[in-house]
């Protein structure tokens, strides 16, 4: 993809959103990821959540 391309994307609805995601990694990422989900006693699942929301400075929503 060249670096000047512009790629727009369309605001979708809250139903739009399964929460799930599946992404690749390499074998090294992932074996770091259950490496440390381990040292932190969480589920690899919680781990990346965690991860991911505190990489974008994600705060739910309260309702």
């Amino acid at each position: 993809m060249p670096w000047n391309m512009v790629i727009q994307f369309q605001a979708a609805s809250d139903e739009e959103y399964s929460g799930r995601i599946l992404i690749r990694t390499t074998r090294s990422l992932h074996r770091a990821l259950v490496e440390r989900a381990r040292e932190e006693n969480t589920s690899l699942n919680q781990f990346i959540n965690y991860q991911l929301a505190r990489g974008i400075g994600y705060k739910p929503e309260k309702r």
